[in-house]
């Protein structure tokens, strides 16, 4: 997840996977997050799927991006439709009940190659107990149109739904626990009610307009819901 992706990054601090964390001494929360440097709004785990890049840019960034935490801003970079026709589909199994399969897709959808398609979707699911027992699902579908040669007119939605159970991670406080040492502990344990279960989900449609003015200059505009 994007969390695992701040342990490679100088002084970025992960809080949960979820994607916030600490930099310079500053939280960094989900405002913070951006994707193709739109804010996120979303609690969800961020599905790194989709992601070509994570951009960490360190240190105050309101001059580019708005107000934000002084400590670090993280912008996710999307996967853009491409004008070759590419397929790629991964799948990996594990222990404790751990699946994920994902799958990705892009071409162009005529012969010139002006419009140009992207599908990228992942499940995934784990039944251990620590790791709250999740089910994810995401699906990315996009769409870019070359209007001119200098102008493209692109088109993106995030839908994506979460289930788990017992999400704050309470075990049973042991000697043993204490020092580390969780193998007495069942690989199902959950110390909630059978039922103590959540769900949550969200669908963020969003466009960008992409105009080359000339050899150095060039204007982005976008939105996202």
């Amino acid at each position: 997840n994007i969390t695992q992706a701040h342990d490679y990054r100088v002084g970025m601090t992960p809080q949960d996977e979820r994607g916030p964390g600490f930099a310079r001494g500053f939280p960094v929360d989900f405002y913070d997050l951006r994707r193709d440097g739109l804010r996120t709004y979303s609690w969800s785990v961020r599905e790194p799927v989709a992601i070509d890049r994570i951009q960490y840019l360190r240190g105050p960034a309101s001059v580019l991006y708005g107000d934000g935490s002084p400590g670090a801003l993280i912008n996710l970079v999307l996967k853009k439709p491409m004008p070759v026709r590419r397929m790629d589909v991964g799948g990996s199994v594990g222990s404790a009940g751990f699946g994920r399969m994902t799958a990705d897709a892009t071409g162009p959808l005529n012969e010139t190659r002006t419009a140009r398609y992207r599908m990228i979707a992942a499940g995934e699911w784990l039944d251990n107990g620590f790791d709250n027992g999740e089910r994810r699902f995401t699906l990315f579908p996009s769409v870019a149109v070359d209007i001119n040669p200098r102008v493209s007119l692109s088109f993106d939605t995030e839908i994506y739904r979460q289930r788990g159970r017992n999400y704050r991670h309470a075990i049973p406080a042991t000697a043993e626990a204490q020092q580390g040492d969780f193998s007495q502990y069942p690989w199902d344990l959950s110390v909630a009610s059978p039922d103590d279960e959540w769900s949550g989900g969200n669908v963020a449609p969003g466009a960008r307009l992409d105009i080359n003015l000339g050899r150095d200059t060039s204007l982005h505009v976008a939105t996202r819901y």
